[in-house]
């Protein structure tokens, strides 16, 4: 089991360099095929139909031609940074919307690279982490700002919580695992479940040493800090630059609402992470 293409997010934020360089990195990594994809569409004018017409179906052109731009923008973007790289690429753009045209072309990858800010601003441009983390049915690596090592040969922390989300994330996640050296499987109780925390994070090391993943385990009693400054932490004392979790949430009028501890990774993690759902 190895991750054969990868899909990364291209728009115009100041971060997509950086995400772009450590996709590539990645897919070196892998000998992976990288995807190059990014979506815009045409935004409605918010306008008075009566008797504008004319103006309506001018400001619908220009708009037209913005996300044409947009979607172009992005390509050459991907192939500036992709150019010289040792691996093989493709370019995937399309006037829809970001999130519905990632979910689509999600078959054709593996693993899925955001980063963490997508969606979080103009979602004509950007597809939104939540959707897509619900509906493409792959697991997501979102990157923070100004990321660019490729998530590998160093040390990784796999959140542990007794759910399927975290189940399918440590199975999705098993292709990069085997490139890192130092695993540590975490799980964070309350201190009458302290044992049966114990039992947990123990099975998933032997689950990993049967794939041929070194692993420890660890289970705490959780203090005063919250789940993710302490998962922080853990991370920080291990010199990880991962973070393996399920994605957890709900949703809510079609929209996915993140969980407190899988919002809070997000927003504060200056580490990537490895989400499924």
């Amino acid at each position: 089991m190895s991750y054969a293409a990868l899909m990364v997010y291209v728009d115009m934020r100041e971060d997509a360099p950086a995400r772009i360089k450590l996709a590539s990195n990645l897919a070196e990594v892998f000998d992976a095929t990288l995807i190059g994809i990014a979506g815009s569409l045409p935004e409605l004018p918010s306008v008075d139909p009566y008797g504008m017409g004319a103006m309506v179906g001018e400001l619908m052109t220009l708009e037209h031609d913005r996300a044409q731009a947009a979607v172009q923008e992005a390509a050459d973007r991907f192939k500036d940074l992709v150019t010289g790289r040792s691996i093989k690429t493709e370019w995937r753009g399309a006037l829809s919307y970001p999130g519905s045209l990632l979910v689509k072309e999600a078959r054709a990858a593996d693993l899925i690279i955001l980063g963490r800010e997508a969606g979080a601003t103009y979602p004509y441009n950007e597809p939104n982490v939540g959707d897509v983390l619900l509906s493409a049915g792959r697991p997501l690596l979102i990157v923070p700002q100004g990321v660019e090592k490729a998530p590998a040969g160093s040390a990784a922390i796999v959140a542990w919580k007794e759910t399927k989300e975290a189940r399918r994330a440590v199975h999705d996640a098993l292709p990069l695992l085997r490139h890192i050296p130092d695993v540590t499987v975490v799980e964070l109780s309350e201190k009458d479940d302290f044992e049966e925390a114990q039992g947990h994070t123990e099975d998933v090391v032997a689950f990993l040493s049967r794939h041929r993943i070194k692993a420890t385990a660890l289970a705490e009693v959780l203090g005063k800090k919250s789940a993710p400054e302490r998962l922080l932490e853990i991370a920080k004392e291990k010199k990880a630059d991962l973070i393996v979790m399920g994605g957890y949430g709900h949703a809510r009028l079609r929209e996915w609402t993140f969980g407190g501890v899988t919002r809070d990774l997000l927003q504060t993690s200056p580490l990537s992470i490895l989400l499924s759902h």
